[in-house]
């Protein structure tokens, strides 16, 4: 999956760091939108709920003015807003310890859509990308995926 910011106005938006804006934050948590059109960044992310698109497309690479990073992606989620037992946690940079950040995780892990396979640690770094699910507009789509420390 290629996806390119060409700096420049986009009718439906452009994807958006949140919380703190700080790209190096333990968790960098990048919201886009998607549509049922290709043209809009985000869209891509809809296939990510099939296994075999997942496959095809493990990584990605989140390229500034200054490096090249790239993440390996180790859960995708179907998060419903309307469920007060989904948490919202995804949307956190940091966590107050390493003990809170392995459970955050784990439980990534065990609501994932499919077993990925990949392993993460408490000394990785993380970037969540999130956009609106169009089939159903109060849930979203969230890949999570450890930074590669190969880059």
């Amino acid at each position: 999956m290629i996806t390119m910011l060409k700096k420049e106005y986009a009718n439906a938006g452009i994807p958006f760091v949140s919380a703190d804006g700080n790209i190096d934050s333990k968790n960098v948590v990048i919201y886009g939108h998607s549509s049922k059109w290709n043209n809009i960044i985000f869209t891509p992310l809809m296939s990510y709920v099939n296994q075999s698109y997942y496959k095809e497309y493990p990584t990605f690479q989140f390229i500034t003015e200054t490096e090249t990073r790239t993440y390996q992606i180790f859960a995708v989620l179907n998060v419903d807003l309307n469920n007060l037992d989904n948490s919202l946690e995804f949307t956190h940079s940091n966590w107050d310890s390493n003990n809170a950040f392995n459970a955050f995780i784990s439980d990534s892990i065990n609501r994932e859509l499919y077993k990925t396979g990949v392993n993460v640690d408490s000394e990785d770094k993380i970037m969540t990308l999130v956009t609106c699910a169009t089939r159903d507009n109060n849930k979203r789509i969230i890949e999570i995926a450890e930074k590669d420390i190969i880059t």
